[in-house]
């Protein structure tokens, strides 16, 4: 595949199940390692809640478009992210950005001593 490094990261942290990027979500696990994949039903899912992130990820967390996307009604889309616990907020404008992209919180100056006692 011609992907360049960072755009597998970018990608994997878009579409990883959790908080955690994992081996699986960079595409680096051999799929006849796991049987559970040879499982039709479990590959739908997947599929399934990929297809759900990918879509509010596209929107930027707007419901009504990635609903569109998908070709899905919006309370469809609704059963989806309860089925696959999917939290919508996480792909929204206002959504923190990935850890990588995030810089450190400035320290806070020092408290100023107004000479008083209290």
């Amino acid at each position: 595949m011609c992907v360049s490094w960072k755009t597998a990261i970018k990608g994997a942290v878009i579409m990883a199940e959790g908080a955690v990027v994992t081996a699986g979500d960079l595409g680096l696990e051999d799929p006849g390692d796991e049987p559970e994949y040879l499982n039709l039903r479990v590959a739908r899912q997947r599929a399934e809640a990929q297809a759900v992130r990918q879509s509010l990820a596209v929107a930027r967390g707007n419901l009504s478009r990635a609903a569109e996307l998908l070709g899905v009604t919006r309370p469809t889309l609704y059963d989806l992210l309860g089925k696959h616990s999917i939290e919508a907020a996480q792909f929204g404008r206002h959504a923190a950005p990935a850890a990588e992209s995030r810089a450190p919180a400035p320290p806070e100056p020092p408290a100023k001593d107004t000479g008083s006692v209290d």
